[in-house]
């Protein structure tokens, strides 16, 4: 798997995706996910990963990215709710295979004051890599929307954030809570963000297996397109058919 060329992958997906032959009302009914799938296969081409920033308000979801960027890209308040929209800024990788990192930072799915939080959920679903950001033991909405980007194959960290006041016992519990709510047969990586621990461990991740997660989402998304576009085309001849019938 870690032999994998993007370029190679890059190809046979842009290929695929010329020879699909797609009505008018199937490129309106599917605009969105076609625009998602583009902007994805251009990331290949590009070589650029994208990591999307996912929790409550008040995480500090801004502040982790921001340390990453060590910039004070992403606006933060003592205020929660900060973000209001899904924001992007770009890293750049050097001596990596892939060129650079766009990190995506997103208002907390909790903020009642959020509109279209169904296509902010969507556009960090299309991430490479979701950081799930928490500051404590997870609640039944994190666990939920963990699970739902589990049931979409997406790689998720979890970052334990904001733990400067906790004492290493209390740390150890929560640890030991969330590890209880989450999935057994899955290994989700729980890191704690203190010093460059988070750093580190993307910098690692990246090195590693950036390449893979990169083509994997693509092909995910790819997959997930033409499930949608036989299934409408399927429901189309049946009801041609029961028409017929008729």
């Amino acid at each position: 798997m870690k032999k994998m060329k993007i370029n190679k992958y890059y190809l046979l997906l842009k290929y695929w995706w010329e020879t699909i032959d797609l009505t008018k009302y199937e490129k309106s009914i599917f605009n969105r996910e076609i625009i998602s799938f583009n902007q994805q296969l251009f990331r290949l081409k590009d070589k650029k990963i994208r990591i999307g920033a996912y929790g409550k308000s008040g995480v500090g979801k801004s502040s982790v990215l921001n340390s990453l960027l060590k910039k004070e890209i992403f606006k933060t308040d003592i205020i929660n709710g900060s973000t209001k929209e899904i924001k992007a800024e770009e890293l750049t990788l050097k001596d990596q295979t892939l060129k650079s990192i766009e990190l995506l930072d997103s208002p907390g799915f909790d903020f009642c004051n959020i509109k279209f939080t169904d296509k902010i959920y969507s556009r960090i679903n299309h991430s490479d890599l979701i950081l799930f950001v928490v500051a404590g033991d997870i609640n039944r909405n994190e666990v939920s929307k963990i699970s739902s980007f589990i049931k979409d194959g997406k790689k998720i960290i979890i970052l334990l954030n904001k733990i400067d006041l906790l004492k290493e016992n209390e740390l150890k519990e929560i640890i030991e809570n969330i590890k209880f709510k989450l999935p057994k047969d899955l290994n989700i990586p729980i890191i704690i963000n203190h010093e460059n621990n988070l750093k580190n461990y993307i910098t690692k991740t990246i090195n590693q297996y950036g390449e893979i997660l990169l083509i994997l989402n693509s092909l995910q998304l790819a997959d997930k397109l033409f499930l949608r576009i036989k299934e409408q085309r399927l429901k189309r001849r049946q009801k041609l058919a029961q028409s017929t019938i008729g």
